[in-house]
């Protein structure tokens, strides 16, 4: 019984400073978020941030692999041969998921030098559900890598672009267009004559 309330805690405190960074963050430069002021605005002391971070980046790496279990819950509800011929489902649920109470600091992260890790890490998680599907579909493996990369890398900079541009379409029409572009081949979308 002892354990259950200790595990609560733990978790309570984590997603205290997590909470916190991700405030601190949106005002500060990541470098110059220092470890005392971070454990205040999460309302742990110092030895209770050391019992579950090492530093900073770990905290960082902690957000970040909330964020990539956040998107492989979505991918996993998925069947990937039906997603590679209609891809807008997962692409629409992907927006609805990545957007809403963490949009300013989903902004910042994509915006950030620091995030290139992460988008590799997106990049990667992606390659890793679909590689069969696609393998069984081009019989290629050779071809499936480029097939991958070039899809993947694509839509995964597509978002990250919106993150970064003015906004003036919604998630939603980005998500259809993307579809668009990958279930039908980009001269079919532009109509080129």
């Amino acid at each position: 019984m002892t354990t259950r309330k200790e595990d609560k805690r733990s978790i309570k405190s984590r997603n205290a400073i997590k909470a916190a960074f991700k405030q601190m963050v949106l005002t500060h430069d990541m470098s110059r978020i220092v470890i005392k002021e971070l454990a205040e605005l999460a309302d742990v002391n110092r030895k209770t941030f050391y019992l579950h971070y090492a530093d900073i980046n770990d905290v960082l790496e902690d957000v970040e692999n909330d964020l990539l279990e956040d998107i492989r819950a979505i991918i996993g509800k998925f069947d990937f041969k039906a997603i590679v011929f209609d891809p807008y489902p997962l692409l629409l649920a992907i927006s609805d998921g990545v957007s809403g109470e963490n949009d300013d600091f989903n902004k910042l992260l994509f915006s950030s030098t620091i995030s290139n890790n992460l988008i590799d890490k997106i990049k990667n998680l992606f390659k890793q559900a679909f590689k069969d599907t696609f393998e069984q579909i081009l019989r290629d493996s050779a071809g499936t890598e480029i097939v991958l990369t070039f899809v993947i890398s694509g839509v995964v900079d597509a978002y990250r672009a919106w993150y970064l541009s003015e906004r003036t379409i919604g998630l939603k029409q980005v998500a259809h267009e993307l579809a668009e572009v990958i279930s039908k081949g980009l001269g079919d979308v532009i109509k080129v004559n």
